[in-house]
């Protein structure tokens, strides 16, 4: 029977960790044994990252310090050993962008004798200029059997590198609601009004996720939508004091920011709108997370988010950084009960339909058992 070692480029608490989750979760479904590698010498962040998403079973997880600097053979030694005392068959390696691939982890399991599946969440906008740096990211997708992306506009990105006829498209997916969130109770417990009309933001804590220009654009709005409330919530990172304290100084008493919370579900039940203009987006669940609560989205026409919402169906999209535009966006959908229920109920059945991690599942269980 074939098996399953799945690879994580960090640990984090992020979109490529998120699939990463799932596929550990939903293949043993498909009769795909998996386990995880964590291959990172930061050891809290990892046993925090193992006790918070893969607490039901922790025997299926393994943390590996691999050497990552030094000479090139040195590290291809190094995963090399450990490659070829583990029993998976396929070894599936999940990086963020082009720049964490790393050609000797990928040829260690190649030459250990591995099926080898790369799946890239993310690729920068701009093209690799440097004539050694495409070199470097050719040598890494050549030890792949196959290579999964989750849009049509990265397998294009993918083709322009000459991974034409390898390359399989695989919409990312999430698990479903396993219970019912109700809107009241969920306010009641974020001490949110009832009557409020709460805007969502859901990111990790950079400014780059747009959230200063969402505070700009509720404050703006409050004048004429007195019930306006921002709920904003996500993992720490860089900016959180800073933004921690714009949220509170610009929108007093009409906002929160609750940083992590470990069902963040509960956060977006109790939101009517939903608003990540994000500078940067690999793919884009946390929109995907919005719609199976019914929310309409308005992001940007970044990295994969167009394929997740489509503009004017179950949400907006917009250039980054067009603040008149979202504040456009926000009050259509604001003063529009009707426009903001039609395009939840599109958001929700498809991400119900097509983003799903069962179905990612078994596209990616399809994939490993055609290699040979």
């Amino acid at each position: 029977m074939t098996s399953v070692l799945l690879v994580c480029e960090v640990a984090a608490f992020g979109g490529v960790n998120t699939v990463v989750r799932e596929l550990w979760n939903y293949l043993p479904e498909v009769q795909l044994p998996t386990r995880l590698l964590i291959p990172t010498p930061n050891d809290k962040a990892s046993a925090r990252f193992i006790k918070d998403w893969f607490q039901d079973d922790q025997s299926r997880v393994a943390v590996q310090e691999f050497r990552t600097r030094g000479r090139y053979l040195a590290r291809l030694l190094n995963a090399y050993r450990y490659f070829r005392t583990q029993p998976e068959a396929c070894v599936n390696f999940h990086c963020n962008t082009i720049d964490g691939i790393s050609p000797p982890f990928l040829w260690a399991a190649r030459f250990a004798r591995k099926r080898v599946v790369l799946t890239v969440q993310h690729l920068d906008a701009e093209p690799v200029r440097t004539y050694p740096r495409r070199k470097w990211i050719k040598l890494g997708f050549s030890a792949a059997h196959e290579v999964i992306c989750s849009t049509p506009m990265m397998q294009k990105r993918l083709e322009k590198l000459g991974q034409r006829e390898k390359t399989h498209v695989v919409p990312n997916g999430i698990r479903p609601l396993t219970r019912t969130y109700h809107k009241i109770a969920m306010r009641e417990k974020f001490g949110i009004p009832i009557d409020a009309l709460v805007v969502g933001h859901l990111s990790r804590l950079i400014s780059g996720k747009g959230l200063p220009r969402v505070i700009e654009a509720v404050k703006k709005l409050s004048i004429e939508i007195p019930n306006i409330y921002l709920m904003a919530a996500g993992a720490e990172g860089i900016d959180g004091d800073y933004l921690k304290q714009l949220i509170d100084s610009e929108l007093p008493g009409r906002s929160q920011l609750v940083g992590y919370i470990e069902d963040h579900h509960e956060m977006l039940a109790s939101c009517d709108i939903f608003a990540v203009p994000s500078g940067w987006e690999g793919f884009g669940l946390v929109y995907i997370e919005a719609g199976l609560h019914g929310l309409p989205r308005i992001g940007t026409r970044m990295g994969g988010v167009p394929y997740v919402v489509r503009d004017g169906v179950d949400g907006f999209l917009l250039e980054f950084g067009d603040r008149d535009g979202l504040v456009e966006r926000i009050r259509e959908l604001a003063k529009n009960t009707t426009l903001r229920e039609t395009m939840g109920l599109c958001a929700k059945v498809r991400a119900n339909d097509e983003f799903s991690a069962q179905r990612m599942s078994q596209r990616y269980a399809e994939i490993i058992r055609s290699l040979r």
